[in-house]
């Protein structure tokens, strides 16, 4: 995330926690992000929210047999 932009991020809801909660991510501006899929079982509403808020993209439920 340092060299490189990044413009699309998938996750598990730990992973999205863990990242707003590092202070080097929190201090991120610039963002060249267009979007991030939350995937491996479903995507808890308050952490989607803080995460839209933060990067100010939007984080789309991926689906698979383990969201069902």
């Amino acid at each position: 995330m340092t060299t490189e932009p990044i413009t699309w991020f998938t996750g598990v809801n730990t992973l999205f926690a863990g990242l707003m909660h590092e202070p080097w991510f929190k201090e991120k501006t610039g963002w060249q992000l267009r979007g991030s899929v939350a995937g491996g079982m479903a995507l808890v509403p308050v952490i989607g929210e803080r995460w839209e808020a933060m990067t100010k993209t939007p984080i789309y439920q991926g689906y698979g047999l383990t969201e069902t």
